[in-house]
């Protein structure tokens, strides 16, 4: 419990200082991301919640909308730092594995990937050449506000409903 409350609140103070500092990672914060000792198991697992936390506070600021877009990057920046930090110690260390109690970071290989020095010296069987047809809906638009007629298109009026942000109510005044 004593963990779960400590992994609450530390995710909470980076969040409140990631929104705070509208997005950028300050020293303090970078101070907070930087695990004090992971020797212990239950340091561990607040450190992996805490990446867990962080990357779910992401997608939260990622759905409330483009306001929030700094905020959220600044939290899987601030998740792959942890990350990081953790790596390094496992590597500083020689260690291939760190456990918790409830989470375990181990070292596995990552999949091969294709690394191409030169393309020009690939045979034309491994070259996709791509053609893309589009409408281009910006020129018929703009012909069709200066009147010209555009055969098999027409401006159309619509509506839409639109979210925003409330503003805050003011106590004894009106907003205006």
């Amino acid at each position: 419990m004593k963990n779960r409350l400590s992994l609450i609140a530390e995710s909470a103070e980076i969040e409140r200082m990631l929104v705070e500092s509208e997005g950028e990672i300050t020293p303090e914060i970078e101070a907070l991301l930087r695990p004090t000792s992971l020797s212990e198991p239950s340091r561990i697992d607040i450190e992996g919640r805490k990446i867990d936390r962080l990357v779910s506070t992401a997608e939260e600021y990622r759905a409330i909308g483009k306001s929030y877009l700094r905020v959220a990057k600044a939290a899987e920046r601030a998740a792959k730092q942890i990350h990081s930090s953790i790596t390094e110690y496992m590597a500083e260390n020689g260690l291939k594995e760190i456990c918790g109690e409830e989470v375990v970071f181990k070292e596995r290989n990552s999949p091969p990937a294709v690394y191409i020095p030169d393309e020009s010296q690939l045979d034309q069987a491994y070259v996709l050449i791509e053609t893309i047809t589009h409408v281009d809906r910006k020129r018929i638009a703009e012909d069709l506000r200066m009147g010209y007629p555009v055969k098999g298109a027409e401006l159309k009026q619509s509506t839409h409903v639109q979210k925003q942000i409330a503003k805050p109510k003011l106590i004894g005044g009106t907003n205006e």
